[in-house]
């Protein structure tokens, strides 16, 4: 899946995210109609591992902003990206000078692979992640009640 100028596009460090669209656009339903298709990838010193298909949801990136708001408004505190499918994981953390301390897991193949990388950022790479999250949420808000 190449990415294209409708795309939506966050990163952080080492790490991006494309989300091309609803996973089931025709779908009105809470469960069914807020899993996002997206590429996710990690590229680091040499190594380069992506994942490409319906493991996101909407409701879970909307979970992470506000993580991600509060870590911002706060400067301090932790910020996770918990998904339903193990494809994809990010934790957050902040330490007592403002950096970041970021952790993601990804494999494109959770019954045979585990991929951990592990890199820093500091707290002025929160507000484009934020703004990102905020842009990918309008095109694609979150559809029924749980």
């Amino acid at each position: 899946m190449d990415s294209g100028p409708n795309d939506q596009y966050l990163t952080l460090g080492d790490f991006s995210l494309w989300v091309y669209g609803r996973s089931y656009p025709d779908s009105i339903d809470f469960w069914d109609g807020n899993w996002l298709q997206c590429k996710a990838q990690v590229k680091v010193n040499g190594a380069s591992v992506e994942v490409v298909g319906t493991f996101l949801r909407n409701d879970e990136l909307m979970d992470f902003m506000r993580g991600l708001s509060r870590m911002h408004d706060e400067v301090a505190g932790t910020a996770e990206l918990h998904c339903i499918e193990p494809n994809l994981g990010m934790a957050l953390a902040t330490d007592a000078l403002g950096h970041i301390s970021v952790e993601v897991s990804i494999t494109p193949d959770h019954m045979a692979q585990s991929h951990h990388f592990s890199f820093a950022v500091d707290q002025t790479f929160l507000p484009p992640l934020i703004k990102s999250c905020e842009r990918v949420l309008d095109r694609f808000p979150i559809i029924g009640k749980l």
